[in-house]
């Protein structure tokens, strides 16, 4: 069973389906018959909260280690006779072994006086002492095929990655140091995605998706390739999170030409003093030039 934290606020959901769902809300109540629960997302980077809950975190990019996981998972559902007499414990070992694998249940965390975490302590010398996050070093082909709603939702349109990371440094922002190292999707993929999302989904409009999707160095290629092919269909594109000093007003012109049109800039703050306290940057020249 596996959950994707993605805000602190529905840690409490993710307790509430465990019990409405009859698998013991702790993680040390299970027994080798009860699937095995798991997390990743952004809020894995901070799993001690949710400690107490899950078998394990996956911490970083779950592409790889996700295939990892189920493989050795399969591997020591075959090799025991009876996997509901095997320890548990013996599959979270071989579990623990996979880089980006975090499990609480094998580690002891030490806190300092002020209530913050100061370690983590291996409690075995199997696994070991610093789970690294993984990292996708070229982003895998972006899925053309979702399940398409029968009910309005909120955003009603298709989602390719064009880019993944950012260079940017901006000190509130958490997905900006997580995701690192920057990798771009490139052109001729990405515009391919776009054919075969549309043609599979019949959505009308798709978002290129990013941290900063201004900042990827073929974006103007992009959008007057996906423009020229689409925009006489009545194919438009939203481009969310734009950097104001990175924006053009070519690019500008190339959306306008779609039926409809979304932008989005994020100053963040409304003076000078409190963007270059964020290491956002943008001045105000730029904000009125966008």
């Amino acid at each position: 069973v596996g959950f994707s934290l993605q805000h602190e606020l529905n840690f409490s959901n993710v307790l509430n389906m465990l019990d409405l769902g009859g698998i013991p809300v702790q993680a040390r109540e299970r027994g080798p018959e009860v699937p095995l629960v798991i997390a990743g997302g952004s809020c894995a980077y901070n799993p001690e909260p949710m400690a107490d809950f899950f078998d394990l975190f996956v911490i970083g990019e779950g592409e790889e280690v996700l295939v990892e996981l189920l493989e050795c998972v399969r591997d020591w559902r075959e090799g025991s006779r009876s996997r509901t007499t095997r320890p548990r414990r013996d599959l979270l070992l071989h579990l623990a072994r996979i880089p980006g694998i975090y499990v609480p249940s094998l580690y002891h965390p030490v806190y300092k006086d002020d209530g913050t975490l100061s370690a983590l302590e291996p409690l075995t010398g199997e696994v070991p002492r610093r789970v690294r996050k993984r990292i996708v070093p070229r982003l895998l082909p972006p899925p053309t095929k979702p399940v398409v709603p029968t009910m309005r939702v909120v955003h009603d349109r298709g989602m390719v990655e064009i880019q993944r990371g950012c260079s940017r440094g901006c000190r509130f922002c958490q997905a900006g140091m997580i995701y690192r190292p920057v990798r771009e999707r490139p052109v001729a993929e990405t515009v391919q995605a776009v054919e075969e999302l549309i043609a599979a989904t019949g959505y009308s409009q798709v978002g290129l998706l990013s941290l900063s999707s201004s900042d990827h160095s073929g974006i103007a290629e992009i959008v007057s390739q996906v423009t020229r092919r689409h925009g006489p269909d009545g194919v438009s594109m939203s481009l969310p999170s734009l950097r104001i000093d990175s924006f053009s007003v070519g690019l500008a012109q190339m959306i306008q030409t779609t039926r409809r049109t979304g932008l989005t800039f994020a100053p963040e703050a409304g003076s000078q003093r409190l963007r270059d306290a964020i290491n956002k940057g943008a001045s105000e020249d730029d904000l009125l030039q966008a």
